[in-house]
């Protein structure tokens, strides 16, 4: 929950609340100042999208494969490039996007030395 206060700054606030189990009626209500954490989410979404606008301009294949094969990353180029909606790239395997004989051929370059697995 956002409060606004009359200098127009902004507080979060993660509240929560619960019956209270007496005959008599009431509420206990918790809350915590999250405004940090808020700013901090902000800001990581901003920097994601300026990390798509960045790549997405870009003329060139880039994705991101993770060291169990999977996709974590692409840019609009590459899900053009293999006729791949972005939605169904992110966890689609290498191997999946390339078929098995170009993934095959291929190989040597997705492999991670196990010098570089920490």
């Amino acid at each position: 929950m956002g409060i606004v206060k009359n200098n127009d700054e902004t507080i979060w606030l993660n509240v929560t609340t619960a019956p209270l189990p007496l005959k008599s009626k009431g509420v206990f209500v918790t809350y915590n100042d999250i405004t940090e954490r808020k700013a901090a989410e902000d800001l990581l979404i901003q920097k994601a999208t300026q990390l798509r606008l960045l790549t997405d301009a870009l003329p060139l294949l880039i994705s991101y494969v993770d060291l169990n094969g999977n996709h974590s990353f692409y840019n609009k180029a590459y899900s053009d490039w293999f006729g791949i909606s972005q939605d169904q790239l992110i966890g689609r395997s290498v191997q999946g996007v390339l078929g098995g004989s170009v993934f095959s051929e291929s190989q040597p370059f997705w492999s991670v030395p196990a010098s570089h697995v920490s």
